[in-house]
């Protein structure tokens, strides 16, 4: 054999053990738990968002609320993905005085292409770490006397109660409105309800 091939053997072998002795240390250093960030302080839900949890037939989205700080994130509940998929999702929430929280999503779907628009609301409340007190998902509003009318941008209040959204007929009419949520629940709301007008263009 020659020098050059020894010294290139040589440094392989060296090379193979640096990585086995490596990676049998990492085997067996102790690994710490994780803790439950939801578990180790208040949790103060900042945001909402979705994921798609849905595996083969079952088609579902899933809600969270979620603290950016400790990266505490909580279920709320699913919806099904038959009803449209989810734009313009809004939250807000209270805290009340036993420390619990008081919370509210919204979001619209739209079915194609029967061009239906439907708003819809999720109530829940948060002690700890404990969901409860759900109502929902339930409309608030929908276009099913008039698919012409539509709804794009949408905002919930600090108290839940208001939502502000941008109301449009192509080529027709654009305007921003405002409703009370609650009013809406039991008899779903139009688009369009004269009582939220607020700016007309």
């Amino acid at each position: 054999m020659s020098t050059r091939y020894l010294k290139w053997l040589l440094s392989v072998t060296v090379f193979f053990c640096m990585i086995f002795v490596a990676a049998n240390a990492a085997a067996k250093k102790p690994t710490k738990p994780l803790e439950d960030p939801c578990l180790t302080e208040d949790f103060n839900p900042e945001f909402a968002f979705y994921r798609d949890t849905g595996k083969g037939k079952i088609r579902t989205f899933t809600f969270f609320v979620a603290e950016a700080k400790n990266g505490c994130e909580i279920k709320l509940g699913d919806f099904t993905r038959d009803e449209g998929l989810i734009h313009a999702l809004s939250f807000s929430s209270t805290k009340e005085d036993d420390g619990s929280y008081l919370g509210r999503i919204v979001w619209r779907t739209i079915l194609s292409p029967e061009n239906f628009y439907v708003v819809w609301g999720y109530d829940f409340s948060i002690d700890g770490s404990d969901v409860g007190d759900t109502r929902g998902p339930y409309r608030v509003m929908d276009n099913y006397e008039d698919t012409s009318k539509k709804i794009t941008y949408m905002d919930l209040s600090p108290d839940r109660k208001t939502l502000a959204y941008h109301f449009y007929i192509t080529d027709v009419d654009s305007s921003i409105r405002m409703i009370n949520i609650d009013a809406c629940v039991d008899d779903v709301c139009t688009l369009d309800t004269s009582d939220g007008l607020v700016l007309a263009k």
